[in-house]
């Protein structure tokens, strides 16, 4: 076999192929190409289905949480009540209150088990299940006047929405599509567990305990 002479030029590598394989090696680039287009695309709608599936179990605990705090804020109103107009009536309806609050507390609570986002939000519902424990037993003693039963309901009120609202604040890119907004319009609340504007409203501004003129006559 002849070297080639130095100065010479060298046949290019296309050049010395065959013609079946020049052929397999056209066919096989764009399907290579449309191969990797093609995960890279999977990847992003795992990545996209993934973010959905978050949000939508944080969408059903943030409701659930904005739930509690519908409930105790009816609650505060039923304590108020004891206190301005003393009887079995008022007290009866503090009592279905509580009821109701004890029930959303501890649904909530058993939904966030299982629960692994970045707010504890089991940890956060143990800690407003013991201050609540704590704020009943004052209101039953009769030690706190009217003003600041309201006060120290509307601080545990506005603590769940906070935790209701933060759930939700990492809501997912606008590429997912209206699936984000599809959650939030089929979890939102009904009027009696707690007003639709709470989360995206209170929790921007804490909101002011009511005053005697507020609460029904």
């Amino acid at each position: 076999m002849r070297k080639p002479a130095p100065g010479g030029t060298r046949t290019p590598l296309l050049a010395r192929l065959k013609v079946g394989t020049k052929l397999m090696l056209l066919v096989l680039l764009p399907v290579c190409v449309l191969l990797g287009f093609t995960g890279l695309t999977a990847l992003a709608d795992w990545h996209a289905a993934s973010q959905l599936q978050d949000f939508r179990a944080a969408t059903r605990l943030s409701f659930a949480t904005a739930g509690v705090a519908g409930q105790l804020a009816t609650e505060r109103t039923a304590a108020a009540m004891v206190r301005l107009r003393p009887g079995a009536k008022a007290q009866a309806g503090l009592g279905a209150a509580q009821r109701d609050v004890n029930q959303a507390l501890h649904q909530a609570q058993v939904s966030a088990a299982d629960w692994r986002g970045p707010i504890d939000l089991a940890g956060r519902l143990a800690v407003a299940r013991k201050q609540l424990a704590s704020l009943r037993l004052r209101v039953a003693g009769g030690s706190l006047p009217v003003p600041e039963i309201s006060t120290s309901y509307g601080a545990r009120v506005n603590e769940l929405i906070s935790t209701a609202g933060g759930l939700i604040k990492d809501r997912p890119p606008q590429s997912s599509g209206q699936a984000p907004d599809a959650y939030l319009a089929i979890g939102r609340p009904t009027p009696r567990s707690a007003p639709a504007g709470w989360i995206t409203a209170r929790t921007s501004a804490p909101s002011r305990a009511p005053g005697p003129s507020s609460w029904p006559a």
